[in-house]
């Protein structure tokens, strides 16, 4: 993995110090529409039969980010590692990034962002990476209530986690102490699986 820039990695410093608080559940959660979207390897996806039947956790970013996307990433990466070291699920929960600049993010795009994290991407790998027309992004992130404006850098960036089964979710805003914080993610993904 290439080296983290100076307050990419301060931010992961930091982001072990913030606590989890147990927060409340929005139920029954976003309405999920039925649209295929495009993973990383150039294959259809149905988004509703990807978070059927599992705890997700679902961000929204944009492959030229310079600034929380690839934060919000190494977080991610960070709270993926920490449940895998626990597997104490019968089934890990799935990580799933949504691009915001679908004219730009190509499957090429994502999967060479990926790389910059050391992603492995797919289903089996419990991360995926999902970019598609825009009628279908814009679709998607309408559902997830994702504020955006005409530029990629203008989402909220906000990550959800939840089951759609179960019918329940947590917001979870950028400007959160939870969103900076691989362990407080990680409690509250276990949380949600219960």
């Amino acid at each position: 993995m290439k080296a983290l820039p100076f307050t990419m990695i301060a931010l992961l410093v930091l982001s072990g110090i913030a606590g989890a608080t147990t927060r409340s559940w929005i139920s029954p959660g976003p309405a999920l529409p039925h649209i295929v979207l495009t993973d990383h390897d150039g294959n259809p996806v149905a988004f509703d039969r990807l978070v059927a039947g599992r705890v997700v956790a679902v961000n929204f970013f944009f492959t030229q980010c310079s600034s929380v996307c690839p934060v919000q990433t190494a977080i991610l990466r960070q709270t993926k590692e920490l449940i895998e070291k626990e597997a104490s699920a019968d089934r890990n929960p799935l990580f799933i990034s949504i691009s915001v600049n679908p004219l730009f993010d190509t499957p090429t795009r994502i999967r060479q962002y990926a790389e910059r994290f050391d992603l492995a991407l797919g289903e089996t790998h419990d991360w995926v990476m999902l970019t598609g027309a825009p009628e279908a992004t814009s679709t998607l992130i309408a559902a997830f209530d994702e504020t955006a404006g005409p530029a990629p850098g203008d989402h909220s960036g906000s990550i959800w986690i939840g089951s759609q089964s179960a019918g329940r979710w947590a917001r979870i805003p950028t400007s959160s102490a939870e969103a900076a914080s691989p362990a407080a993610l990680a409690s509250i993904l276990r949380e949600a699986a219960r």
